[in-house]
């Protein structure tokens, strides 16, 4: 879905704290309708009906210590920046803010003042002056953690030399090549995490979540394979993308956790990548890209600092950390636009059937036009500057060149709200511009088409219902000392779509989550064990008591580093066995040294016997041994008979860790005594769940806020609740969600949902 969560005018009108928290106020629905011409637009807040400029100036009023201004500046363009830049467009081209409030840190600096230019022209002139208006604020954040990168050093050696050569080692004529990997390897992650199951009407139907399994898997794989750069794991490669992208380009404020998260990648790139060119250099046949730069040598780069694959190991770096995040925001987001614009969707769909790549390309990119991967880039002013408009950038400001604004500026883009794919897309900043033109940008123009190309021939494809149909931009909702946090991240994390198949898929076994393929495998086992399992209570004496809280706020803090998947795994075990391992006093989840000795026997023990599948499984995930397929059975694959569990076999795709951390709360064994109800309600969205309910120990159901009856609360909060922080709605329930909600939980009469 598209971000925008404003109501639309006319100009002319202008866990365990998962099973405890209380409600978010709701608001009136947001405008659904896509956005109009951009220059006759406003947009209106639903809370407080106020447009941007009634907020801005209310914001002119308060403590300056507030920063008010810079943060009505940052919540509009968070939640609706096509009509937000559009009005500043016409009423101010360059807005001055506050100053940013940047923690101090290793990189610290003086700045005052924060400037954001919009119009075309000045955005130019920005850019066009990289030793006036410098990449300041992530030099030294590469250097502390990768080194000194060509890119972070405008007007020197380093980028004199290093970008040319750089484009020298991935020539265009790689093209056709790096075209025909990019198939390839989408083809094969969609074959491999497409999830085919029948919905409640029986009719078959798909899958995908695009972010993680597809939108960066290509790009870490083509990482791999084409520039030779594939890491130890491809996990270990999206830790290491992440970190980077993070601190160099959104780490503004300085967050110190960010930074020593980068510094941990950058250090762990380079131990990796000098073992990886040693091997190169005894056999440089390779034809990859870091198989040619060992070829070719350091003779034409900037002398090395220290050791001689120096320069080697950063500029490859550099392939990783701007080429995944980018690529899979570009993708996801320009896929919510187009599903957004059903007439424009189905065009592009008709071009994605013929392969006719440069058409759908050419509706990409233009998608991408209103919701770019990034709304500005950040420079720092180091004289004062007056721009050819007349207004003064002064020393030691922050600039944020607003790219997006100026893809919407009416001077350069004849009616720029409206979606036309004929437009001059050598205009566009989606690949950078100047200077910091993104040096893969030939990989950028096949791959991002190619991934929305094989997505869109995916039939009647459409985001998926309810909340995981929205793009998510928050990390799972973490917990800090018993307190709920929510992170905003600066990429997509989630958006998952779905589509038809004429028939179900011939595989047996559907793997709705290959993280977590052991719960298709093993569906027969005893919920309530299960469930005491996770809340900490001892199988033989399941008493509430100090020692089970302690107990659980230890396993709430592995939780937070995920172990869940062990967690999960472990209490599908039979009571027998459970007890045996507690008797031996094992910690399971903390890699005890007797934790395989004590698996052994508990698992001979009689009674306590595990199926041979559920002892690959158990190996496998705790004790990374390999998961062999002629080990796996079916048997389990099944379960309990009759209906009292169905929602299990629809409600597939909930969050594992908010799902784990509200049935640790042990007060809801005795507030949800039916393990059904409970099992149904804590796969349920979190913001759901936090629109619900007061704390579950003071209800027998959980009920809504001020103790509001169950049905009440449950209308409040079915579709959705606005959240303040990011500006948009969350929570709403598919209507899968609803169906069993309403029949188990409200135990109402509804009938089946309707098919999409």
């Amino acid at each position: 879905m598209v971000r925008p969560r404003y109501f639309l005018l006319p100009a002319a009108v202008s866990a365990c704290v998962a099973c405890t928290s209380a409600e978010k106020s709701a608001a009136p629905d947001p405008a659904k309708r896509e956005t109009a011409a951009a220059e006759t637009v406003v947009a209106v807040d639903p809370v407080s009906g106020k447009t941007l400029s009634q907020e801005m100036a209310e914001a002119e009023t308060k403590m300056k210590i507030l920063k008010p201004r810079l943060r009505t500046f940052g919540k509009w363009v968070r939640s609706n920046p096509v009509p937000t830049f559009s009005e500043l467009l016409r009423t101010s081209p360059v807005l001055e803010l506050e100053s940013l409030p940047i923690k101090k840190g290793p990189y610290n600096y003086k700045h005052d003042g924060t400037f954001v230019v919009m119009k075309y022209a000045d955005v130019k002139e920005v850019l066009d002056n990289p030793t006036v208006f410098t990449v300041r604020n992530y030099r030294e954040k590469m250097k502390s953690s990768i080194g000194s990168y060509m890119l972070s050093f405008d007007g020197t050696d380093y980028n004199a030399k290093e970008k040319p050569w750089m484009r020298r080692m991935m020539p265009r004529e790689d093209m056709p090549m790096i075209r025909s990997m990019v198939r390839e390897l989408v083809k094969e992650a969609i074959e491999e995490t497409r999830y085919v199951g029948t919905d409640l009407n029986g009719r078959a139907f798909g899958r995908l979540e695009l972010v993680n399994q597809v939108a960066r898997k290509v790009p870490i794989r083509l990482t791999g394979r084409y520039f030779g750069f594939p890491g130890p794991n491809e996990k270990k490669m999206y830790e290491w993308s992440r970190a980077t992208q993070d601190e160099y380009f959104h780490n503004v404020l300085n967050d110190a956790h960010v930074h020593a998260a980068a510094v941990t990648a950058g250090k762990e790139m380079h131990a990796y990548l000098k073992e990886l060119i040693k091997e190169k250099q005894r056999r440089p046949g390779g034809d990859d890209v870091l198989s040619r730069m060992v070829r070719e040598g350091v003779s034409e780069l900037v002398k090395p600092a220290t050791e001689e694959d120096d320069r080697l190991r950063l500029n490859i770096i550099g392939t990783l950390v701007g080429g995944v995040e980018t690529t899979q925001a570009a993708v996801v987001q320009s896929l919510a636009q187009l599903f957004a614009r059903p007439e424009q969707l189905e065009l592009a769909r008709q071009a994605a059937l013929k392969d006719d790549v440069e058409t759908v390309a050419r509706y990409t990119w233009e998608a991408l036009r209103f919701q770019p991967i990034n709304p500005y880039v950040v420079r720092y002013a180091e004289r004062d500057f007056k721009l050819k408009n007349g207004a003064t950038i002064t020393k030691g400001a922050h600039v944020l060149v607003a790219t997006h604004a100026a893809m919407l500026d009416p001077d350069v883009f004849a009616n720029p709200g409206k979606f036309d794919v004929n437009r001059d897309q050598d205009l566009f900043f989606h690949l950078g511009y100047g200077y910091h033109r993104c040096l893969g940008d030939y990989v950028g123009l096949v791959q991002v088409p190619e991934i929305v190309m094989a997505i869109l021939k995916l039939p009647n494809v459409r985001p998926a219902a309810g909340a995981d149909g929205n793009i998510e931009f928050r990390t799972k909702l973490k917990t800090e000392n018993g307190l709920f946090v929510e992170k905003s991240t600066s990429f997509p994390e989630r958006y998952d779509v779905e589509f038809d198949v004429s028939e179900r898929d011939e595989r047996a076994l559907q793997i709705a989550n290959p993280a977590y393929a052991y719960e298709d495998y093993l569906q027969d086992y005893d919920r309530k064990v299960f469930r005491q399992c996770l809340a900490g209570l001892d199988i033989d004496d399941p008493k509430l008591s100090a020692r089970v809280v302690l107990k659980n706020l230890k396993i709430h803090k592995l939780n937070m580093v995920n172990f869940e998947n062990r967690h999960l795994l472990y209490c599908r075990m039979n009571a027998k066995y459970q007890s045996c391992m507690a008797k031996k006093k094992v910690n399971v989840l903390l890699g005890d040294k007797r934790h395989a000795e004590a698996h052994l026997a508990c698992k001979k023990e009689k009674g306590g016997e595990l199926t041979p599948t559920e002892d690959a499984f158990y190996e496998h995930v705790m004790f990374g041994r390999e998961l062999k397929a002629d080990r796996l059975s079916m048997d389990q694959a099944k379960r309990p008979s009759g209906s009292e569990y169905e929602f299990e076999d629809h409600m597939k795709f909930y969050d594992r860790y908010t799902y784990r951390e509200c049935l640790m709360n042990p007060a809801g064994i005795s507030s949800f005594p039916n393990e059904r109800d409970m099992l149904l309600y804590a796969r349920l969205n979190i913001d759901f769940r936090l629109c619900m309910g007061l704390p579950v120990i003071a209800h027998k159901v959980t009920k809504g806020r001020k103790g509001a009856d169950r049905d009440t609360q449950y209308e409040k909060c079915k579709d959705g609740v606005y959240n303040k922080k990011t500006s948009m709605k969350h929570g709403a329930l598919s209507e899968t969600e609803k169906y069993f909600y309403e029949t188990v939980i409200l135990g109402r009469s509804r009938p089946l949902p309707e098919r999409r």
